[in-house]
This record gives C-alpha cells, sequence and structure tokens, in this order.
C-alpha cells in the first residue's frame, strides 16, 4: 500500500516500573499524523503488533503507510525495543 500523502512522525516516550520488581524501564510509541487539511475530523487506528525481537522487525512501514492514507495511528514499541535504532 503507497501513502497519498506526507507524514508527520512523532516518536514518544515515557517510563514505567515493572511489577514486581520496582525496576523503571523506558517505553515508547510512535504518532503518525497525516499532513491534511487541520480541520478535517480523520479516522485513529491504534496498531498492535505481536513480540518482536529484532528493530527491523517494528511495523513502522505499515502504520506509515496507513498515515499517508488519512488515519491517524498510535502504535505501541516493545519495551525492550524503546531504546534501539527502530524501536
Amino acid at each position: 500500500m503507497g501513502a497519498n500523502n506526507g507524514v508527520d512522525l512523532y516518536r514518544i516516550t515515557d517510563t514505567t516500573r515493572i511489577p514486581g520488581s520496582n525496576r523503571e524501564e523506558i517505553v515508547s510509541g510512535l504518532l503518525a499524523i497525516p499532513q491534511l487539511d487541520p480541520d478535517r475530523a480523520l479516522p485513529m487506528v491504534s496498531w498492535q503488533h505481536g513480540t518482536i525481537f529484532e528493530p527491523a522487525e517494528a511495523p513502522s512501514c505499515s502504520v506509515v503507510a496507513l498515515a499517508g492514507n488519512g488515519f491517524i495511528v498510535a502504535a505501541a514499541s516493545c519495551s525492550c525495543m524503546a531504546g534501539r535504532r527502530g524501536g
């Protein structure tokens, strides 16, 4: 699926505590917003994915394609990928 519009991408990071260990960990996500008329109402997709083991497996290409076709997309990242390239 190609993209029909430009896309603005925002990486969002935060910290969370791991239950039972009190260890703090960085988590991240991606907000993709199509470059369309800001007064236009847009549908929103929450993109979830299964377990990944390498940054190259992150679903960013699909997220950008959806946003490039008029959807605001919020995508969570695996906490273990938050500080790695592509995570």
